[in-house]
């Protein structure tokens, strides 16, 4: 209930404010395990993927924000879950594991973090080899317009119109026991190769 009444409420103020428009939703499946990989120019990016509810899909958040009990509970409401930063956090691994072999869904942002000027930056493997253990498939995603209505050097919003487009899923990558690294490498790469297309795409309700 507080899942759905988030998210419906975040859709009716990114719609109303900032005439967010929806390109390609239908591309995530109604069942089995997916997740949506996605450029990350902003602090609302997750608002933005988490109000359009077609399936619920789970997130992390920096361990920070869990040390208020209330707002931890929150969260967990929302499918939040907390990430340890600069580390390598094998919960937080095995937490996206567990969701997405319930069939659930997972959003990531291959590149790792906020990008500084709203451009699209290298990704990371752990989309790779998140999609290879689970068997998932990845769905490009592209957010556009975040990144000048909160850019990471403001406190405030501004004003600005927001885009999110959904791409066709990808299969999960073919590893090689030889050449695993370079496997993990190529689809991370062919993932923001995709999130990358979907930026010169017209969105459209």
């Amino acid at each position: 209930m507080i899942y759905h009444i988030t998210s419906f409420t975040a859709y009716l103020i990114l719609k109303i404010f900032f005439s967010l428009k929806v390109t390609g939703l239908e591309n995530i499946p109604l069942k089995g395990p997916f997740i949506i990989a996605c450029n990350h120019a902003s602090y609302l990016d997750p608002i933005i993927i988490g109000s359009l509810r077609r399936r619920r899909a789970s997130f992390v958040a920096k361990e920070e924000l869990f040390k208020n009990k209330f707002f931890a509970w929150y969260l967990n409401k929302l499918n939040v879950f907390p990430l340890k930063r600069y580390s390598s956090d094998s919960r937080t691994l095995r937490g996206a594991v567990r969701r997405l072999k319930k069939g659930g869904g997972f959003v990531i942002f291959p590149e790792g973090t906020r990008s500084d000027d709203g451009s699209i930056r290298e990704g990371k493997i752990g989309v790779s080899v998140l999609s290879f253990i689970t068997k998932a498939c990845v769905i490009p995603c592209y957010v556009g317009g975040s990144y000048q209505v909160w850019p990471s050097n403001s406190r405030f919003l501004h004003r600005g119109k927001l885009t999110i487009i959904f791409g066709q899923p990808l299969q999960p990558p073919l590893v090689r026991k030889d050449t695993k690294k370079l496997d993990y490498y190529e689809f991370a790469q062919k993932v923001m190769s995709q999130i990358k297309a979907l930026k010169e795409k017209p969105c459209h309700d």
